[in-house]
Order: C-alpha cells, then structure tokens, then sequence
C-alpha cells in the first residue's frame, strides 16, 4: 500500500534527496520531458486519493499541479522551498550565467548550492527538458484555485529560491500557513525538525 505521505523531489535531484523522510517518493525524471500534465497524469495514477503531498522545490509546482488537476488525490499540500514562478524569481541574466555553469560543470554545482553535497543525479541531457519547461511554468493563474490547506515551509537561507518568493505563495492560496526554517533550499539539518512541524500541523 502507498504511504499517504508522498515526497516528490527537486530538479537535478532523485528521490534519494528524501533518504531521512518516510512516504513514498516517485522518480519525477526518469525519462524524456513531455509535458506537465502528462507528467502529472502519470503520477496520480499511481495514487488512490487523500494523500498529503510533500513537494520540494520543482516537486513543489508539481504537487500544486496535482492538486489542481486531480483534486481528490490530494488531501493537503506541503510546498518546501517553492516559487509561483521560478523563472520570474531571478533576472535573464542569473539565468543565463546558471546554464552556462550547469553545461560547464554538470549538475553537481548546483546539488552543493541546493543542499551542501552532491548526491545521485538523472543525466543532464533528460535534466535540460525539464529545466526550460520549469522556467517557463507560470502558477500564478492556478494558485487562487486551490481548496486545500497548504503549508509554505522555507528555509531562511535558500540561495536558490529567494524568501520572498514564500510570501508571494502564501499569499495566492486561500487556506495556507507559512513556516519558516533555519538552513537552506532543502533544510538539512532540520529534518526532525521539519517531520514534526509537518504532523503538529496535520
């Protein structure tokens, strides 16, 4: 049986980047970029209904997406260092210098931005797909519409998705609580920390 917590992971990353949570934890990118809502149609037939959804990062705009496009299989959403609108968050040209690092470097660098370490990777050319479809999804439009409690959880010294960006979310939801973490983009570190805000606040 699927554990009613799902963790769903960042870009760059694999579930793995979850190996101090408990739920269940879907490969996001283990194949080609289609488009979201295939993406998003592929992950909720996996899912009977009333799970609350952990999503980090892109994992994040994925959990909204599923909420939004299959209501029933969601019974609230946790969003961990989540943009409305990542490829607003940033100027052009932060975002052009990070792309031409990420084809210098690989996706390592970014791995010890995001969470001081590098782990276990998808390859980069299944990784470019859906970092240009990620720069360019807008959730602006759909935040307003969603019916579920949403819990904002942010770590205060994320250098990849800016505070504010926290509170431009709360902000469009109807039903959510901001929590703000010490640590970075994922707070490691603060793990145990984060577990039980998570159920103090179920």
């Amino acid at each position: 049986m699927i554990s009613r917590r799902v963790l769903l992971h960042g870009w760059g990353f694999t579930p793995s980047v979850f190996s101090s949570f408990r739920g269940f934890k879907p490969y996001l990118t283990d194949g080609p970029f289609r488009s979201w809502y295939e993406l998003v149609a592929r992950l909720a037939s996996r899912l009977d209904r009333g799970h609350e959804v952990v999503g980090w990062s892109m994992g994040g705009a994925v959990a909204v997406l599923l909420a939004y496009f299959f209501p029933k299989k969601v019974s609230r959403l946790v969003l961990v260092g989540t943009s409305p609108f990542f490829g607003g968050a940033w100027e052009k040209k932060n975002l052009r210098a990070f792309k031409a690092r990420l084809k210098r470097e690989g996706v390592g660098f970014f791995h010890k931005l995001a969470v001081g370490r590098e782990l276990e990777a998808p390859p980069l050319e299944l990784l470019t797909g859906y970092l240009e479809a990620f720069l360019e999804l807008d959730l602006r439009p759909l935040l307003p519409h969603l019916r579920h409690e949403v819990v904002v959880v942010q770590g205060l010294d994320d250098a990849v998705v800016p505070v504010k960006e926290a509170y431009a979310l709360k902000r469009l939801l109807k039903r959510s609580k901001l929590i703000l973490l010490p640590g970075g983009h994922l707070p490691i570190g603060h793990e145990a920390e984060l577990d039980r805000l998570l159920y103090q606040s179920g």
